[in-house]
């Protein structure tokens, strides 16, 4: 179990190797409770599947090591759920700040051939005994990769977008030449964190019976999702001794005449580029299990869909979790009709933001809390998770509170000018693989992360590669429409 118990804890429950909180300048905010979802991703972090998402972006440009230090360490200062851990204070869960230790930046020099191949290990972080977040920086003198490596606990993936926009905006105006455009940005406001787990209803929200939660949380206990076959399971890649691995993720990305298709392709069918997302990692899914035709893969295909929380009153609120999940769960012989199952899913997907859909989940986990190990036993249920997550980010510079200048439609951060941005979620225990889809200067990048004890490095890159190729063919296929028309 993830939770610290008291024995594990020191004095007042905080961690043993914590040995005087900071508490200078958090508004007595601090220490602060954990909310439900906090608590539940912290709960489900394991050595083996570690709940960190990971932010990669390439700069052109010779990066500052002293600047972007002090960069880095005033983003720190302005979001206090990055410097501190999680002890027991009178039983329950509570981030505690701690001094910001000076090695928030691990900066690596190597030449510019290295760093551009290399795939990170996937790095866990410990939050009864240190900070959530790091940054490592590969450096050369032409250009660098920058990884934001945050655990879920302390930020939804959103916010750690947000994270690394102003941690390039700081940079930026550090930077900038004398006379030239700096990048601008919002400082967050400390106090808000308090209202991290305070929304406001829909406007046009029907109550829900108790009835219908019950039928929705016993759909979601007995409809157990289908399982990605493990490269054990397949048999294109028995031929092949297994080795498990780490990989924090894999990168591909397509050019923007492409992901202009895609938008045409949605617009068309009247759905979100969402929506097609959706239905080709459906398509996928299904392809995948069927190992290649040889059998027809059969039961409930669960893919789990990130959804914002964030209202108006959230402005300016530092990084944290404003995040729930809705479910989008068809039987896998849907996909043999994906017109139809396309419509299915805008349908489902379409109620989202109308509904109560989020609520139900965080309500879900504010309940099981309040159970003794309640937590931990649905998340030891494997029909609680799903057979793959997807996030959407959509257009990155639409979801900011920073502004850069731009060339070619990237940011201009003083002296470097981001070139590309990319990441990927965690994958829980029964989920292996969960996906990041983002939009950057006109490209879309998808990031995919695997469980790898499941799946192999060869087969997570073919996993990515078949789905890129799905939208490859949408794309080209709308071309084709678009000509003939």
């Amino acid at each position: 179990m993830a939770v610290a118990s008291r024995e594990e804890s020191g004095k007042d429950g905080m961690p043993p190797s914590v040995i005087q909180p900071a508490t200078e300048g958090h508004s007595g905010l601090f220490p602060l409770e954990l909310t439900a979802f906090e608590e539940y991703m912290f709960t489900d972090d394991r050595p083996s599947q570690p709940m960190m998402i990971v932010l990669v972006s390439e700069v052109t440009g010779d990066l500052r090591e002293s600047e972007f230090r002090e960069a880095a360490g005033e983003l720190f200062a302005a979001h206090p759920l990055l410097r501190c851990v999680v002890g027991r204070i009178s039983g329950r869960l509570h981030w505690i700040p701690v001094p910001c230790a000076d090695n928030i930046v691990e900066w690596v020099e190597l030449p510019a051939q290295e760093f551009r191949s290399l795939v990170p290990d996937l790095r866990r972080r410990d939050l009864r005994q240190q900070t959530g977040c790091c940054l490592r920086v590969l450096h050369s003198t032409s250009g660098s990769r920058i990884f934001l490596e945050v655990h879920h606990a302390c930020c939804d993936g959103l916010a750690a977008v947000h994270l690394v926009a102003e941690l390039f905006a700081r940079y930026g105006v550090k930077t900038a030449a004398e006379g030239g455009k700096a990048p601008e940005f919002e400082p967050p406001g400390i106090d808000l964190l308090c209202q991290r787990d305070q929304f406001r209803p829909p406007s046009a929200k029907r109550k829900r019976s108790r009835g219908e939660l019950a039928a929705k949380i016993w759909r979601l206990v007995s409809r157990r999702p289908l399982k990605l076959l493990g490269s054990l399971q397949r048999s294109s890649s028995r031929a092949q001794p297994f080795v498990a691995h780490q990989k924090a993720f894999w990168l591909q990305t397509l050019p923007p005449a492409e992901l202009q298709r895609l938008h045409q392709c949605a617009a068309r069918q009247h759905v979100s580029i969402n929506d097609l997302l959706l239905q080709q990692a459906f398509l996928q899914v299904r392809d995948w299990n069927s190992d290649g035709g040889r059998q027809r893969p059969q039961g409930w295909i669960r893919i789990a869909v990130p959804l914002s929380m964030r209202q108006s009153q959230h402005s300016g609120i530092p990084a944290c979790n404003m995040v729930s999940y809705g479910l989008v769960t068809h039987q896998a012989e849907e996909a043999d009709d994906p017109a139809t199952l396309l419509q299915k899913i805008q349908a489902k997907t379409s109620t989202f933001l109308r509904s109560s859909e989020g609520r139900i989940a965080l309500r879900i986990f504010s309940v099981l809390r309040r159970i003794p190990f309640g937590m931990r036993v649905f998340l030891s249920h494997s029909s609680g998770s799903g057979t793959i997550v997807i996030t959407t980010v959509g257009d990155v510079s639409r979801r900011l509170r920073c502004s850069f200048p731009l060339t070619d439609g990237k940011w201009i951060a003083g002296n470097v000018i981001v070139e590309s941005f990319g990441g990927a979620p965690p994958v829980r225990k029964g989920t292996s693989v969960a996906i990041t889809v983002a939009e950057y200067a006109g490209e879309l990048t998808v990031g995919l992360r695997s469980d790898g004890a499941v799946i192999s490095e060869a087969d997570s890159q073919a996993f990515l590669t078949e789905f890129m190729g799905r939208l490859r063919a949408v794309a080209a296929a709308q071309a084709t429409s678009s000509s003939g028309s």
